[in-house]
């Protein structure tokens, strides 16, 4: 998935800060092209025309610098400058435009980058493939193994193979290579299936590899599944069984592999496998069952009960499997349409299925309740769910509509129908959860409730555009691209405005409208902490149901190798994220023409505190630093620092 800009390629006059020097500058080669925040390190990334440099603000030096590759260099140039300028096409075509380039694309979650087909290391700027033998031409998928604190990159080498990359993430050096499969005119049903929006969900990879306990690697690639040796790479064996998903038993003795859906070419949910379910010894790669095991309809999830047994639920309904010879359980499945949850509990199994929720018998596959608790709302809605309890009840997000219900009855204690797209954040201190429904906000402590929560009234301009909900000492920050809403703590408006951007700056709108969809934990400059205050990862906290579903799915060791890598990867000395202060970009038609500046808001307040003007002419390269506070101006010859 690609990495985008966060805010810049806004030009300027040379005449910006006449009556400000610059706090420091350094030389580069080229002319000016672009100056956009690496995500994950924060590190600021110049491109010239010739150059990409990476820039350590703390120590006032050029990392590293990467020339660029003279034969992809023009088409690469002139395609950016069109995506970014909104040549030929709207908005949303122009963002289209620009993912398709590969000219520097983000390797998620990660401080690796590739640039004009180099695999490079932003914090040190050290080139691991895309030299010699290593020469790629595409990176089609990457996956991070926590368990073994590695990441695995595969490629399209040069001359048309499949090769997989080991980078140990402790040195940040590849520990080996092994190739896969050898040239073939045919595509890869995968290119990347992680990464997530802001604004239009999050997408998680349903076959992502896995480490077994005795630290090997289950990877899948193609129509194969193949055991891979964490220390070398080599090939322990291979089975073409055409893996839709996979997952193991606790033991981890045993793979169930789910066949591919016909057809399917590619998959970012369950929607793209398939009814039968096949068993694979892992040391040995052979099947162990004596024959596959077909659902009576397509595969939906899977619970591991205890190491001997798991629950298997197809569309239409569920049954307990034996790991070891693939018998079910019970000799008719339990029914359930629309299965949106299952869980696993001492007294039976608690499945949640359509509007209905109920205990099932473990030994009989019976009822164990006489009558499902069936909730006030609509049954066949399909899709995600969140659920968080409270002392009056349940409250429920699902796909159309938020509400608190009784917990033993279902019934409704208040609901509220929802739009398409609408966005949920969550203040846990405070028992607040904020609704963005378009243009409609609510802020709300879901026991106070009545009927329906009362809108707060204001206009939003962009809604599909906010992504912060921050909680402040006197209320909330709520942030977009170009809009902030300040609410206090008795969920009154006290400050809102909206910054138009000039009609001709649609490189700006490109940009940021980028950056919101490239990912929804890393989309924005607001902190995501767990219960510790430690740091999860960065990003907006409005989520859509599908996106805040997949996030609660991501594992401690998930979590743990991101906090990890990405306190390693940052840069020595920074300042922390400045939680103060917005910085936002205000353009107008004045009579004396065009008029650009940077606006400071204090968050806490939602006040305008400050405000830096510019000039109209638009040939110079500029970005605003909202974590560290800086403005880097990117003139012909130099790179030019103020401290904000």
């Amino acid at each position: 998935m690609r990495k985008i800009l966060t805010l810049g390629m806004i030009c300027l006059s040379i005449s910006l800060f006449a009556s400000k020097s610059a706090d420091w500058h350094l030389p580069v080669e080229g002319k000016p092209v672009n100056i956009f925040k690496h995500n994950f390190t924060g590190i600021p990334i110049l491109e010239t025309s010739t150059h990409y440099y990476g820039l350590n603000h703390v120590s006032q030096a050029i990392l590293w610098s990467v020339e660029k590759s003279k034969t992809q260099n023009a088409t690469e140039a002139a395609s950016s400058a069109a995506a970014m300028s909104g040549v030929g096409g709207d908005m949303v075509g122009d963002v289209a435009a620009l993912t398709s380039i590969e000219a520097f694309k983000e390797i998620t979650y990660t401080p690796f980058v590739s640039i004009h087909n180099r695999f490079v290391d932003v914090g040190s700027g050290n080139i691991l493939m895309g030299t010699g033998e290593d020469v790629y031409k595409e990176i089609l998928s990457d996956d991070i193994i926590p368990e073994l604190y590695m990441l695995l990159v595969k490629v399209k080498a040069e001359d048309g193979s499949r090769v997989v990359y080991a980078i140990d993430l402790e040195t940040r050096k590849v520990s080996w290579k092994q190739k896969l499969a050898e040239p073939s005119g045919t595509k890869d049903v995968l290119k990347k299936a992680a990464g997530a929006a802001g604004v239009s969900g999050m997408s998680i990879s349903i076959f992502a590899p896995k480490a077994t306990a005795d630290g090997n690697i289950v990877y899948k690639n193609d129509n194969d599944l193949l055991l891979l040796n964490a220390k070398d790479g080599s090939i322990a064996w291979r089975n073409e069984c055409k893996p839709g998903t996979f997952f193991m038993d606790d033991k981890q003795t045993k793979l169930i592999s789910i066949e591919k859906a016909s057809g399917a070419s590619s998959m970012m949910s369950t929607s793209g496998v398939g009814k039968e379910m096949m068993a694979i010894d892992i040391k040995t790669g052979k099947m162990t069952w004596s024959k596959p095991v077909k659902l009576d309809e397509k595969f939906r999830m899977h619970l591991n009960i205890d190491a001997s047994t798991f629950v298997v639920a197809h569309k239409k309904g569920l049954n307990i499997c034996n790991f070891e010879t693939g018998e079910m359980t019970w000799k008719k499945d339990f029914g359930a349409e629309n299965i949106k949850e299952i869980t696993v509990k001492p007294e039976g199994i608690e499945v949640f299925y359509g509007n209905k929720l109920m205990l099932i018998d473990k030994t009989t596959g019976k009822k164990a309740w006489k009558k499902a608790i069936e909730f006030d709302v609509d049954e066949s809605e399909e899709g995600s769910m969140i659920t968080k309890d409270y002392d009056k009840g349940v409250f429920m997000v699902g796909q159309s509509y938020v509400g608190l219900y009784n917990r033993e009855s279902g019934k409704k204690i208040w609901a509220m129908g929802c739009g398409e797209g609408f966005k949920t954040a969550f203040d846990n201190v405070n028992n607040k959860v904020a609704v963005m429904d378009g243009k409609k906000l609510y802020v709300f402590n879901p026991e106070e409730v009545a009927k329906k929560p009362e809108k707060i009234k204001l206009d939003i301009e962009e809604p599909s555009e906010i992504t912060g909900f921050e909680t402040m000492k006197d209320g909330y920050f709520i942030q977009g691209l170009n809009e902030y809403i300040f609410v206090d703590k008795s969920v009154q408006p006290k400050s809102q405005n909206y910054y138009k951007p000039l009609k001709t700056d649609r490189l700006l709108k490109a940009a940021l409208y980028a950056s919101a969809m490239s990912t929804a934990v890393m989309s924005t400059e607001i902190t995501m902490t767990d219960a510790d205050g430690n740091v999860v990862a960065s990003g907006g906290a409005f989520m859509d149901t599908e996106s805040a579903r997949a996030m609660g799915d991501m594992s401690d060791a998930q979590i743990g190798a991101y906090r990890k890598l990405q306190a390693d990867a940052a840069l020595k000395g920074a300042s922390v994220g400045n939680r103060d202060f917005a910085f936002f970009l205000k353009g107008e038609k004045t009579d004396a023409g065009d008029k650009m500046s940077i606006v400071k808001i204090e968050k806490n307040s939602g006040k305008e505190v400050d405000s830096f003007d510019f000039g109209d002419n638009r040939k110079v390269v500029f970005e605003l630093d909202k974590q560290a506070n800086k403005l880097y101006f990117l003139d012909e010859g130099s790179i030019k620092v103020y401290n904000l």
